[in-house]
């Protein structure tokens, strides 16, 4: 193929190269190098390294596969992952609620077709396999995720469930809690055997259990961290809760950065935290949308198995609402009971470089604020670098360097009163545009 050319700001994992120009060829980047120009030009775009999220839902397709073939399932991928190209996500890794075996088996297969697709990447963003969240959790933490559906180790057979998921060739991640001791501790041993990268949310384990997941069963990062709920406490007992013992290992932390799931200071404070130990890759920016289209976003109250959930009053957020019993009267859900957000990933990063580029008092820290280049290559590192660091994909994608896939992002950076906010004009996987027009 003919090499493509673009002339930017180009964002690396450690700086902007400003005026810089980069060659595209065969799907790859083949060469950054200075342009011809070197004096600073405001008409130029930024180009961002793609956006990947690996914990946002489909929850049109997965209700379809309740009912339907693995192949009926195909248009619902087909239709998601190209609303998600257009807010600059390159490559996505779908979550599910809690749901019945069967249809999740259903549901990876679909996806499997779908990976297979020749369109898959072409089309939008590129599906790169299943995240298994509401399965094996602890049901007294299950927000807004069904109980019905619920495994746990000490009453269920987890391996075998394990087993058909694996064997659906797309489910890649697995929400995994260590909340049921040594039985939790050999069902993560067993999915790491599987190849499956492990992750734990909707937990309450004591820090000291969270240790050993960590270190002895090979749990490699933590779901939506403060949020499903993670258990918490400030007594010393066991270490205290399973959020003071993440804050104390190098475990990768998902944070939803709708600035409604955690709060700002959190955020900043838990970066710092993490980065000052451990440095910034051991935090992955995702969304935790509930739909992937957010076309498909209902009106009023919808129901999730025996979760009754609708849209906040304000439109900012789902909220959970009630647990409907067998009996079909109704719990209602303690108060806050998130359902998941409306957030997207472009919307994530401009959040994130709001968040660096201003000063903040935080709950342990207080945070200066950094310029607008530092600000996003740290928030590009966060939407689009660690997540590809966590799941091994880094020496093939995930940032800007030179023989890695080129997927990018590339658009304005605009400063609107105090705020920035990103404005994408074309979205790349593997040097094919999946959005936006091939001016460059």
């Amino acid at each position: 193929m003919e090499p493509i050319f673009f002339q930017g700001h180009i964002v690396t994992p450690g700086t902007v190269l400003h005026n810089h120009s980069i060659t595209i060829q065969d799907g790859k980047i083949k060469a950054i190098s200075p342009a011809g120009d070197v004096t600073w030009r405001n008409d130029l775009p930024y180009i961002l390294p793609g956006f990947r999220d690996q914990h946002v839902h489909d929850l049109i397709g997965q209700e379809k596969a309740r009912s339907h073939a693995p192949e009926a399932l195909v248009d619902c991928f087909r239709e998601a992952t190209a609303a998600l190209g257009r807010h600059g996500v390159t490559r996505v890794w779908i979550a599910t609620f809690g749901d019945s075996l069967a249809t999740l088996e259903r549901y990876g297969q679909g996806a499997r077709l779908w990976m297979d697709h020749p369109a898959n990447g072409q089309a939008g963003a590129q599906l790169e396999g299943i995240h298994i969240e509401g399965t094996f959790l602890n049901e007294e933490c299950r927000g807004a995720q069904p109980a019905e559906h619920i495994l746990i180790p000490t009453r269920d057979d987890c391996r075998t469930a394990l087993n058909k998921l694996k064997n659906t060739g797309s489910v890649k991640l697995v929400n995994i809690v260590p909340d049921y001791g040594e039985e939790s501790l050999q069902v993560i041993r067993y999915a790491r055997h599987l190849g499956l990268t492990v992750g734990a949310g909707h937990l309450n384990s004591s820090a000291a259990l969270l240790r050993r997941a960590y270190e002895e069963s090979g749990l490699q990062f933590m779901i939506h961290f403060t949020n499903g709920p993670t258990g918490q406490s400030f007594k010393p007992f066991g270490g205290g809760g399973a959020f003071e013992g993440a804050l104390q290992l190098p475990i990768y932390k998902e944070l939803i950065l709708d600035l409604i799931h955690v709060d700002e200071r959190y955020i900043l404070d838990i970066i710092k935290q993490t980065e000052d130990r451990w440095g910034v890759d051991k935090i992955v920016a995702v969304t935790d949308a509930l739909y992937a289209n957010l076309d498909n976003l209902p009106r009023g109250k919808f129901t999730i198995g025996s979760t009754l959930a609708g849209v906040d009053p304000t439109g900012r957020y789902l909220q959970t609402l009630a647990y409907r019993r067998p009996d079909g009267t109704e719990i209602p859900a303690p108060p806050n009971t998130l359902c998941g957000s409306i957030l997207t990933m472009d919307k994530a990063f401009t959040n994130l470089v709001n968040l660096f580029t201003r000063p903040c008092e935080g709950h342990w820290y207080r945070h200066e604020p950094l310029s607008l280049d530092d600000a996003l290559v740290k928030a590009a590192r966060l939407c689009a670098t660690n997540q590809a660091i966590l799941v091994g994909d880094d020496l093939r994608a995930g940032s800007i360097q030179e023989g890695l896939a080129a997927d990018l992002v590339i658009g304005t950076i605009e400063r609107r009163e105090h705020e920035y906010a990103l404005q994408i004009g074309q979205v790349m996987v593997e040097g094919h545009v999946i959005w936006g027009s091939m001016n460059h």
